[in-house]
């Protein structure tokens, strides 16, 4: 089985792959752990509708556990 969300983290002008997983927020969960050891920013892509949202590990949770995506803010993709 092929899981749709692609977790990448952005170093200088290239992406480097982290897996793949079943939903955003396993893919949320992936860059928590990744972010412990490797703080930065990080690209998810679904596979099914083509969105890239970038998050920043050191900012993906706020004071009261939530994410970015949770509060309806908007994460932005990297420019081309």
């Amino acid at each position: 089985m092929t899981h749709p969300f692609d977790v990448f983290r952005i170093v200088d002008a290239d992406v480097h792959w982290i897996g793949a997983v079943p939903s955003l927020e396993d893919a949320l969960a992936r860059i928590r752990e990744s972010g412990r050891t490797s703080p930065g920013e990080y690209l998810v892509l679904d596979q099914k509708s083509g969105d890239r949202l970038v998050f920043k590990s050191d900012e993906l949770v706020g004071p009261h556990g939530s994410h970015a995506a949770e509060k309806g803010q908007s994460a932005s993709a990297p420019e081309a």
